[in-house]
């Protein structure tokens, strides 16, 4: 059986205590050291707050300070699961923590532990029943050594559309699920009543409405990957309405070869019930550009002469000088570029095989695999029945004297090699797919095309008309942009209407601005000043662009109170797709700003890969992208995350309202204490009626225990400065106590050992800023220096250490035991040495990285980054169930008296409040559901124990 030791309290002030006054807080405390070997028959009194004068309010001494937005980490070791729900559904999109029986799970296999965790969840998904209405898709492990298991949602079997959860596990341990879906549908009947093929006719007549429906040729096939009409019985939600369920058909219908659409049709009724474009314009004032990733057709074996094809049917007999070259030829900027062309048979092709996926099988020239390609459109239209093109080649490797055919060349590979070298993708696909881009492209007409566009198979340039005057291949951003949507397409394969599209456009604008990183922009290169004033199409770093609203050409809204919710038809953007995306385009500038633009595309390609779904919104990428950051970095990269977010005003969801406690330890609520004597520890009952335990320590405890969290081990430091711990075995009733450390020489005072039990942490009685730090796997110390970060002095980093902090005492791991909350004494002297200023405060500081399983770089951040004069505080400790929900004591020095309270704050919204007034150091402690507080208080003449009911706030 576990038990839950919840209240780890002081147990020092309940005998007699000397406070120095030399200092506001010092806790160089004489004992006195009466002998008392009987257990006391009762070692706690259920007493009632000392009666005082009635207030109304109490008054909080910090109400113009917020508590720093220290974002301590949340998903390891936490005995609680924490859940933020979409404000518009009232669903979970993000749900954090390990259930409590996580190590005996671990032999199950990974779909047993999905499900288990969803069941344990269901409640709150509203969910009937996960193992029959969830499956898994697809599973991937990064090179953090994490697993990510995307799941797909079914009912009856039957997917239910747009519904994804990610489930992700380290070390064993589901600790993380985010994702979009729905509750259990209420559906009496799964059988369609309209045929398919009836289905298929409803949309091909619609869109003959608007556009031109084409019967594809096998040879037009090959350009658009896939058939004309792809189709899936689904369950939909209209207007994720989640009360409304409806038996659809989900068509992708491909009419001719540049437009792709989705339709979504009930099978009942044959009702129209959603479409919209997939297609992904580079300007929304465009079209004819779509973004459909598949397999590359075979384009060009009706291109090559005979002459020029391998003797497949000789090979053995017949000498073939193949391989890749090199040439230097100036593009469409006026630069002179390096590309790489490859050698077939004496004849040199814009073919660049030097990228380590080249598939050395490829059957070349007609079937190039793993290649770069570059092909002239010869000014001709991809749907119309003249499209034509030519494979360009040389007979020397030199004097190509083909700008336009080198800027999209260069181009491509440059494309290629950021998403290879900057994120470790082997091309558009992930898998070595062919590059291709068509240049020199018409539009339907005949006329220069104002476009550029990927259409699941090649990159296809126009030559510019009215918005831009130049080839569009001229411009890296472009070629950037249009390929990442190949890329966003292959991960979280964002859909392209509404927020989710906005997402998916502004990813591309993302990856096209790291591609091309010189600054903020898209198509600064060929956007026409006439058309645009500003003289490019986007900008990151002010979407509005020069403009003030939608009537400006360029412009977009840069903050949620500038969203336009457009209508969701093809002459609405998709709901907004291109229009908003300069939201999220702003925050990633402000992040990348603030952090480096290294550091902020890891985040942003690991939030695309690894925690977006097909339907996510702009809270699930701020949840994504402070996770990401998380994951790859630390403190101050998660706080400009959260902040520039912030700035654009896109929240994280209405996590602070839903907190969910599952599976927490069995076993009663206990208190771990001493008697009035301090030389002996009791474990008690909550209301102080008896013991549960018998004399716990042989030895005289000085400093307050600390305990893990399933009440089995305590650690202490004994009357002659040792580490102890003691051992519980709750089944046997067993109790052993011995050293940590024998060594009365070293002069230990306090102690705290993590809620997991892998690692403690110690101070000696020696007044050294130096935190001690032993982690049982590592089986080794580490120290970390204590010292008080600031901003002031940008020579420097930006950051300057200070040498004030004197000591610390009071420390507590959080629910990781990658961070350790500490108490510190500083003191700050003038230069002349005739004013000195003293207080204590509270600190984070980062001292183990669970996912390489070793000592972290001891990185500080602060619970208040300044305190008014004369004010200290001190003793903090975490809520049992809110990881950033600390109470601590506070103190301010009065004329006559000194002022003491008990103060809660939360470190994610910096709110903090007053829990209750007080006489002295109360050292307070939180219940296991976060609904009382336990603190010493002074009760006719001695210390005892109180506690005191807390509001839901818990601050």
């Amino acid at each position: 059986m576990k038990y839950t030791i919840l209240f780890i309290v002081s147990f020092l002030f309940l005998g007699n205590v000397n406070i120095l006054a030399q200092s506001p807080k010092d806790k160089n405390f004489q004992f006195s050291k009466t002998k008392n070997d009987a257990a006391p028959t009762s070692t706690l009194k259920d007493i009632r707050s000392i009666p005082r004068a009635p207030k109304t309010v109490l008054e909080n001494p910090l109400r113009n300070f917020s508590a720093a937005p220290f974002p301590m980490k949340t998903t390891d070791n936490q005995r609680f699961i924490k859940v933020k729900k979409d404000n518009s559904t009232g669903l979970p999109i993000w749900i954090s923590g390990k259930l409590e029986n996580a190590v005996a799970q671990r032999s199950a296999s990974l779909e047993v532990r999905c499900i288990q965790y969803l069941d344990a969840i269901k409640t709150d998904l509203q969910i009937e029943n996960p193992a029959e209405e969830f499956f898994i898709n697809k599973t991937d492990t990064d090179n953090l050594g994490q697993q990510h298991i995307r799941m797909q949602q079914q009912f009856q079997g039957i997917p239910v559309y747009g519904s994804e959860l990610i489930m992700h596990e380290k070390n064993g341990d589901i600790y993380l699920v985010n994702g979009r879906h729905y509750p259990t549908p209420r559906l009496d009947n799964t059988t369609p009543t309209i045929h398919l093929q009836n289905v298929k006719q409803i949309t091909r007549s619609d869109i003959s409405s608007f556009s031109t429906f084409k019967n594809l040729t096998t040879e037009e096939k090959k350009y658009i990957a896939g058939e004309q009409f792809q189709s899936e019985l689904v369950i939909f939600f209209p207007k994720n309405n989640i009360a409304s369920p409806r038996l659809a058909y989900h068509l992708t219908v491909i009419p001719n070869l540049i437009e792709r659409w989705e339709y979504l049709v009930d099978a009942n009724t044959g009702e129209v019930l959603n479409k919209y474009s997939s297609i992904c314009k580079f300007h929304v004032a465009l079209k004819n550009h779509t973004c459909h990733e598949e397999n590359t057709p075979d384009f060009f074996s009706k291109k090559i002469k005979k002459s020029e094809k391998t003797d497949t049917k000789n090979k053995a007999t017949t000498t073939v000088l193949n391989g890749p070259a090199t040439a230097n030829e100036q593009d469409l900027l006026g630069v002179t570029r390096t590309i790489n062309t490859y050698e077939v048979n004496g004849t040199y092709f814009m073919y660049d095989g030097s990228r380590p996926m080249f598939d050395a099988n490829s059957d070349l020239p007609s079937d190039p695999k793993g290649m770069i390609v570059t092909v002239d459109g010869l000014g001709t239209y991809p749907n119309n029945s003249n499209f034509d093109y030519n494979v360009i080649t040389s007979a020397t490797n030199s004097n190509w004297n083909y700008p336009a055919a080198v800027s999209a060349h260069y181009n491509g590979g440059e494309a290629y090699q950021y998403f290879k070298t900057t994120h470790n993708r082997e091309s558009i696909n992930g898998q070595g797919g062919t590059v291709i881009s068509f240049f020199n492209i018409s539009d339907e007409n005949g006329a220069s095309m104002d476009n550029a566009f990927w259409n699941g198979a090649a990159m296809f340039y126009g030559n510019g008309n009215q918005a831009f005057n130049h080839p569009l291949q001229r411009a890296l951003d472009v070629a950037g942009h249009e390929m990442s949507h190949g890329v966003i397409q292959g991960t979280a394969n964002l859909e392209y209407q509404g927020q989710s599209g906005a997402l998916n456009e502004s990813f591309a604008d993302v990856f096209g601005a790291m591609i091309d990183r010189d600054d903020w922009q898209m198509g600064e290169d060929i956007t026409n000043p006439s058309y645009i004033a500003s003289g490019n199409l986007r900008s990151l770093s002010d979407p509005n662009n020069g403009g003030t609203s939608l009537n400006n050409a360029g412009w977009q809204p840069k903050t949620m109170s500038e969203y336009q919710n457009l209508p969701n038809t093809p002459q609405g953007d998709n709901g907004g797709v291109h229009v908003n995306s300069g939201i999220p385009n702003y925050a990633f500038y402000l992040f990348a700003t603030s952090v480096g633009k290294d550091k902020a595309e890891q985040v942003y390609f690991r939030a695309l890969d690894k925690y977006l779904v097909k339907s996510s919104q702009f809270v699930d990428l701020r949840n994504a992208v402070v996770q990401a950051a998380t994951d790859l970095y630390g403190s101050s990269e998660i706080a400009a995350a959260n902040t520039a977010f912030d700035m654009v005003g896109i929240g994280q969801g209405s996590g602070g309202s839903y907190q969910n406690d599952v599976g927490l330890n069995d076993g009663d609520e206990q208190v771990l204490h001493s008697n009035a004597a301090l030389d002996a520890l009791y474990i008690s009952n909550l209301d102080g009626t008896q013991a549960v335990t018998p004399q716990l320590s042989l030895s005289n405890p000085t400093s307050k225990p600390s305990i893990t969290d399933d009440g089995k081990v305590i650690v202490f430091v004994d009357d002659e400065s040792n580490l102890k711990f003691i051992d519980i075995d709750w089944t046997t009733g067993n109790i052993v106590e011995d050293y940590l450390e024998n060594n009365p020489s070293a002069a230990w005072r306090n102690i705290a050992i993590s809620k997991d039990g892998n690692r403690i942490a110690a101070v000696k009685s020696t007044a050294e800023n130096v935190i001690w730090v032993y982690d049982f796997n590592v089986g080794a110390w580490q120290t970390f220096d204590l010292y008080n970060p600031t901003t002031s002095d940008p020579n420097n980093g930006g950051t300057v250490t200070t040498g004030e902090v004197q000591y610390a005492d009071a420390m507590e791991f959080d629910f990781t035991g990658e961070y350790l909350m500490y108490d510190a004494f500083n003191k700050v002297e003038s230069s002349a040495g005739n004013n000195t200023v003293e207080y204590w405060d509270v600190s984070f500081v980062n001292v183990f990285d669970n996912s390489s399983n070793s000592f972290a770089s001891g990185g500080i951040e602060k619970l208040f980054t300044g305190l008014p004069s004369g004010v200290s505080i001190g003793n903090a400790t975490f809520a049992k169930n809110s990881p950033y929900i600390v109470a601590f004591d506070f103190r301010e020095e009065g004329f006559f008296d000194d002022q003491y309270k008990i103060l809660g704050a939360n470190i994610q919204t910096g709110d903090n409040d007053v829990i209750r007034e007080g006489e002295t150091w109360a050292y307070p402690n939180y219940s296991v559901n976060d609904e009382q507080m336990i603190f010493d208080m002074p009760y006719q003449g001695t210390t005892v124990l109180g506690k005191i009911n807390i509001s839901s706030d818990k601050i």
